[in-house]
C-alpha cells in the first residue's frame, strides 16, 4: 500500500499507512524512502532514512537507490559521496544497479570524472552503466569524450542499444558533424 500510494503521488496517504505498520521492515522502509525521492522531496527522504538507521534497519541495494535518487533531487552531492562511501562498507559497490545509480548521481551533480571513476571500478558494465557516463558526458557538453566512451563500450564487446545511439547521435549534432551522424545511423 505504501508504494502503490506513493507511486500515484498521494505521499500522505503512503505515509499514514506507514506511520501504522507495526514491524516495519526494510522492505516498508525503502517503498517509502522511495517514494519521497521520486516525488521529488530528497530531504524527507534523507531524513526517513536516517530514522531507519535509529531504529536499527538495515538498508538494501534499493535503499542506496533510493537514497541516491534523493540527493540527485536536492543535489546534496556531499551527502551523496557519504552513502557512497556507506554502500563501500557494505560491499555494494560491485553491484551493477547501484553503480548505475551512482554514476547519474555524480554526472547529475557534475561530478562526472567521478562518475567516470565509479564505472572504472564496477566489475560487470553493461549497457546500462555506460550509458549513464555517456549521456552525462552529453549533457555536460562533452560531446567528443561521450562519442570516445560509446567506443570504448563497444570495444568492451558492448553493442549500444537505442539509448546509447539517442545519446551519441546528439553529440554529433552538437559538434556538427554530419558524417559521423550518418555513419551512426548507418550502423
Amino acid at each position: 500500500m505504501v508504494d502503490m500510494y506513493a507511486k500515484c503521488g498521494s505521499l500522505q496517504d503512503a505515509f499514514d499507512v506507514f506511520q501504522n505498520i507495526e514491524q516495519k521492515d526494510v522492505v516498508s522502509w525503502c517503498a517509502m524512502i522511495g517514494g519521497f525521492a521520486t516525488c521529488g522531496c530528497g530531504l524527507e527522504a534523507l531524513q526517513l532514512y536516517d530514522r531507519m538507521e535509529q531504529v536499527g534497519i538495515k538498508p538494501n541495494k534499493m535503499t542506496f537507490v533510493c537514497l541516491l535518487k534523493a540527493c540527485v533531487s536536492i543535489q546534496a552531492i556531499e551527502r551523496g559521496k557519504l552513502i557512497h562511501s556507506k554502500v563501500i562498507a557494505i560491499g555494494f559497490e560491485g553491484d551493477t544497479f547501484v553503480g548505475s545509480t551512482l554514476i547519474d548521481m555524480y554526472v547529475k551533480c557534475g561530478l562526472i570524472e567521478i562518475a567516470r571513476v565509479v564505472l572504472s571500478q564496477l566489475p560487470i558494465r553493461n549497457v546500462v552503466v555506460w550509458n549513464a557516463l555517456i549521456s552525462g558526458f552529453v549533457d555536460h557538453g562533452s560531446y567528443e569524450e561521450a562519442l570516445g566512451l560509446s567506443k570504448y563500450m563497444q570495444c568492451e564487446g558492448i553493442p549500444p542499444d537505442d539509448v546509447t545511439f539517442v545519446c551519441i547521435l546528439k553529440a554529433c549534432g552538437s559538434i556538427g558533424d554530419k558524417d559521423r551522424c550518418l555513419r551512426i545511423h548507418t550502423e
